[in-house]
């Protein structure tokens, strides 16, 4: 399995801590194109905080839908974290929550995105609302962490990847965030495109100048980013094929590595303007 990381860390403008290398589970590697960075604990840092620091970056908390995007986060992310000591220190809050007066502990989980939430029981390390619901002014246990590696100091990674039902008021966990967001509906998402520069972020927000300015941002197909598919494109498609041109990133229009022939279709689909 290959996952492309960034090349370098983001600064995050309401945190003194500097951004870890996010991950991509890359589409050829048969995952979503989406990213994912662990971020460790901050003291004084609860679920509502880490949730507006992740949406200030143009991410979300982590919203995990299947068994193989809970195998990429523990495998890629979670093990690409540093081993902290200390209760809950290495575990990591998703964007998970209950609603509040919910029948305890299975009922009203939802995803901060609004991406169904079907409850699997075989993924939770624990689910339950400790304490009698004592915990963040009687919400009790309503939102969730997922086990990291050694989080403990135990010896080994028992229960690492599996979910923990926690009080969102506690600032015991970090965070993972996820950008998903694809904004000019070009199928690959704006975060990497931000990163390798085929479109434009000059304020550093993960959000492409294009989509924040009401412009026309390049589309699939579109290899010298004029907005307007056509011949030209054509050409510079035809003349990189079988490579991963760094003069035209765009003729790689999936962002496979590899200009070929579902590049050539993204050309021929797309004739004309983009958002035409």
């Amino acid at each position: 399995m290959k996952f492309r990381t960034t090349a370098a860390a983001l600064a995050l403008m309401t945190s003194s801590t500097a951004m870890a290398q996010a991950i991509e589970w890359k589409v050829e590697d048969g995952g979503n194109g989406h990213w994912y960075v662990f971020q460790p604990r901050v003291s004084n840092r609860n679920w509502h905080q880490w949730r507006s620091l992740a949406e200030s970056t143009g991410a979300h908390l982590a919203t995990v839908t299947s068994v193989a995007e809970n195998t990429f986060i523990t495998q890629t992310v979670l093990a690409s974290a540093p081993t902290v000591c200390g209760f809950g220190g290495a575990h990591a809050y998703l964007g998970g929550y209950q609603d509040s007066g919910s029948a305890e502990p299975t009922n009203g989980w939802k995803w901060v995105t609004g991406e169904p939430f079907v409850l699997q029981p075989s993924a939770w390390f624990s689910l339950e609302d400790c304490c009698g619901g004592s915990y963040c002014n009687g919400d009790g246990e309503d939102t969730i962490a997922i086990v990291g590696k050694n989080g403990e100091c135990t010896t080994g990674s028992l229960n690492v990847g599996l979910w923990n039902d926690v009080g969102k008021c506690l600032d015991w966990w970090g965070a993972i965030y996820e950008w998903s967001a694809d904004c000019n509906g070009d199928g690959i998402v704006d975060y990497g495109q931000c990163l390798d520069g085929t479109l434009s972020d000059v304020n550093s927000n993960n959000i492409p100048d294009c989509c924040e300015n009401g412009a026309v941002c390049p589309c699939a197909g579109d290899a010298d980013e004029n907005a307007i598919v056509d011949a030209i494109d054509l050409a510079i498609v035809l003349a990189r094929w079988g490579s991963a041109p760094k003069d035209y990133p765009r003729a790689d229009a999936n962002g496979d590595g590899t200009v070929d022939a579902q590049d050539l279709a993204a050309v021929l689909s797309a004739w004309g303007a983009c958002g035409g």
